[in-house]
């Protein structure tokens, strides 16, 4: 299984959350996704896009790219400057990106102190853990 962290950091606004330093793992371009795109411009509109891309079809938000082959989304890294064969991306199942950002959407509303992006065997899963649940 790999995995990657979330931390919650509480500002002045809101809180946000923090990848886990020193996150470079496969499953950094997903994170990146999930903890920039999503929040910023939703579950329901970011699949709304995803829905209307045609094969082949490229779209960007903040930082990354996104398209589309088949059922499955590459995300990408919308500042690589390098030829565009050496891009690495990141392929994910549409149903299963759908999966992670409805989920992400319910995390964000609960606030957890720590969330775990996890993956084993092309399956994904978000889980939010509090530091002090009340018993």
């Amino acid at each position: 299984m790999i995995t990657i962290k979330f931390f919650k950091r509480v500002t002045e606004f809101r809180p946000v959350y923090d990848l886990e330093n020193g996150y470079n793992n496969i499953l950094q371009g997903l994170a990146l996704f999930l903890g920039e795109e999503v929040s910023c411009f939703g579950y329901s509109r970011l699949i709304r896009l995803i829905n209307a891309l045609e094969e082949g079809d490229e779209t960007s938000g903040n930082l990354m790219t996104v398209e589309r082959r088949g059922n499955n989304l590459l995300l990408g890294d919308v500042y690589y400057n390098g030829p565009e064969d050496e891009q690495e991306y990141f392929i994910i199942p549409i149903s299963e990106l759908e999966k992670l950002m409805k989920k992400w959407e319910e995390l964000m509303r609960k606030q957890p102190d720590e969330i775990t992006l996890s993956m084993q065997d092309g399956r994904f899963d978000l889980v939010g853990e509090n530091y002090f649940e009340k018993k």
